[in-house]
Formats: structure tokens, sequence, C-alpha cells
């Protein structure tokens, strides 16, 4: 039935999911472009097959019993676009030559005047007496804020820009993931995503669930988004997807893409953001177990996992599921976990939650195997 695609039959749904649980599905399909996957949701229509659009799996737990129908895979819409690529390269070689055009005249000014013995100690302890300040600043408001004081990302966003001559807009497939997308605009240098380094999900899912972290969520950087719908590619723009805290109005459409607007900045702060932010998430979330991000949503502004923590929850376990000891937010899979395991402790900390006076929306799609 689906031979001309790139697809497995029988496929197993715990290898396309972080929570690593899932059964089997019927196909598991990779559409290679915006027709093959027309051509696909047509058979699907056609033959009555219940359909379901993957991304990277990072928010889905899937069913023990797996999925009777065909899950859609786009990780071969990755592709990232930019009008304004070759000026980037031309800016890069430019600057780059100036840059050896400076040291080569510094050295030539240093080898003509060379300084005194007294100006070398001068200097040397102009240095000692900046870094002293440096670790003061560092104390005093945080090494993020100390050492990368230009780019405010702790006060004002630099992605909360408007339009001017250092903005760029490119366009963005929805199958890639956004380390590798970070990566990218990081050679770019476009900043503007750093926030969500470290997250293991593509661009469309992201943008489905309006995803985000850290204060900050996708939709700051979003110019429109590319759907299909009843069979037709159209362009939405950030209102007509009314975003809203982790929710739009792309749940009945498939999302191919779409365009951002970043901020130019140099490659090296760049990425010097984007450890940043990697190691805050290391530092507060169980990076190292199988996981499907945070649970529950927060309730009226406040963390579910900060109120699960105060409840002494943390380490709870049904089966081989574990409420996580370093984020109680965090369900993680200790080893042979099951779905049952996963929706059971959900049940019990939602009822838990109640008792508390907390009604607790879910953040993870649960996939049963009919639909």
């Amino acid at each position: 039935m689906f031979e001309e695609f790139e697809h497995l039959n029988d496929a197993e749904l715990a290898n396309f999911s972080t929570m690593k649980i899932g059964g089997r599905a019927n196909w598991l399909i990779f559409p290679k472009n915006v027709q093959e996957l027309k051509k696909i949701l047509k058979i699907c229509h056609e033959k009555e097959i219940k359909t379901f659009i993957l991304g990277n799996g990072s928010n889905v737990l899937f069913d023990d019993a797996g999925f009777d129908g065909a899950v859609i895979c786009l990780r071969h819409f990755s592709y990232l676009r930019s009008n304004d690529n070759e000026k980037f390269k031309k800016n890069k070689k430019r600057e780059k030559r100036l840059k050896i055009k400076n040291q080569q005249e510094n050295f030539e000014n240093e080898e003509n005047q060379m300084p005194s013995k007294k100006q070398q100690r001068n200097r040397k302890i102009q240095k000692f007496k900046r870094g002293q300040k440096c670790r003061k600043n560092v104390q005093k408001s945080g090494f993020f804020d100390a050492i990368f004081p230009p780019l405010k990302l702790c006060n004002k966003p630099i992605w909360r820009v408007e339009l001017n001559n250092r903005t760029r807009c490119v366009e963005v497939g929805a199958g890639i993931n956004l380390f590798s997308l970070n990566m990218q605009l990081a050679k770019l240098g476009l900043s503007g995503l750093e926030f969500c380094y470290g997250i293991p999900a593509t661009l469309g899912g992201f943008l489905v669930m309006n995803g985000g972290c850290f204060g900050h969520e996708i939709c700051e950087i979003v110019e429109e988004v590319q759907v299909l719908q009843d069979g037709k590619i159209l362009w939405r723009t950030r209102d007509e997807c009314d975003f809203s805290y982790r929710h739009s109005n792309l749940q009945n459409c498939v999302v191919l893409g779409a365009k951002l607007r970043l901020l130019e900045e140099k490659s090296e702060n760049i990425v010097q953001n984007m450890n940043f932010f990697l190691e805050k998430k290391r530092a507060s979330q169980p990076c190292d177990l199988p996981s499907l991000g945070c649970v529950f949503k927060a309730a009226n502004g406040v963390s579910v996992g900060k109120i699960l923590d105060d409840m002494g929850l943390k380490g709870f376990c049904i089966g081989r599921a574990q409420v996580s000891t370093k984020h109680a937010g965090f369900i993680v899979n200790m080893g042979g976990a099951t779905a049952k395991d996963v929706t059971e402790l959900i049940k019990f900390l939602e009822v838990k939650l109640l008792e508390a006076g907390v009604k607790a929306e879910r953040e993870i799609i649960v996939l049963p195997s009919q639909i």
C-alpha cells in the first residue's frame, strides 16, 4: 500500500519516543516532500486508516498496544532557507578580513613602539582589576548577566525585537530538530532561539503546542506558519495561529514549516547563550533519563512541579515510572516502564493535586491505540 514511500511495517514506537515506551504501529511513514505527504494522507483517507503526525516524539506517550493506523513522521522536512545567506557569507568574510587587518596594524604598532616596563606593569594591574570586577559581578548577579551584559537576555530578551536592519527572516521546515536548528542559526549569526537549545523536539511540534521554557515561547519569533489543511498549502500569520500559553489552533492541520524573525549577533555570543541554557536545563531537569518533559502545564502561573515537590512526591513510583527526584514536574522511565505505569502515575498525581485544590492540565499527549 505504501511501497512507493519510505516506510516501516509493524514499527516499534518506543524507538521513536523520548520516553522509550510504546507498542507497534501498523505503518510508520517518512514522506520526503509535500507531494508525498498529500498522497499518503489521500490513501489513508480513502482506506479509512487512522493517522497521527509525529515530530520527534518528545511529548507523546504511545500506548503499550501500539497504534492501529499510520504514524507519519516529518523528519525529512528539515530545511533552513534564507534569501540573505549570501549576504551573511559576505559579511562574515568582510569581518574576518577587517579583523586580520586590525591585528596586523596592532602588531606593527607594537613593534614600532614597545611599551616600557612601567607601562607593562600598569597593564597587568589593570587586567587584574578587571578580573576582580568580573568575579564580583558573577557573584552578585549570576554568571549570565556578568559575562554577557550586552545581550541582556535576562532583562529584555533580544528576540522580542521590532523589524530593523539587524533582523533577518528565515524559513524553516517543521521536521528540523531544535538542536540542529540552533547550531545552524549560530553559524549564520542569528540569535533568538537559544532558550530552547537542549529540548529534544522538532520545530513543528514546538509550534503546535507553542512550546517554551525559562519565560519564553516560540511564538515570540514567529512571523508566519505554513500548514497543510484540506489538501491546500496555506500561510497563517502569528495572530491567525491564536498562540497562547502552551496553545495554538494548529492541532487540526499539518504544520509544514515557519518563517522566523531573528536578530543578527556574533556567532560566539550565540553559542555561549546556547551553552548557558543547556547547562541550566541539565542542572534542573533529569536529562539523563527517558522522559516527555513537563507532564503538566503551570497552574495559575505556578509550576506544578514545585507544587508536587512541596507535597513530598519526588521519587514516588508506580511500576517503573517515577516522579523525577530532580524535577517533580517530570515523570521518568527507570527502565522497563510501560504506558500503563505512566498513565496510572499521572492519574494518581492528578488526584493528589485536586485534593490540594489544583486542577492540573496535561502538557503531554497520551495517544491511545484506537482513535
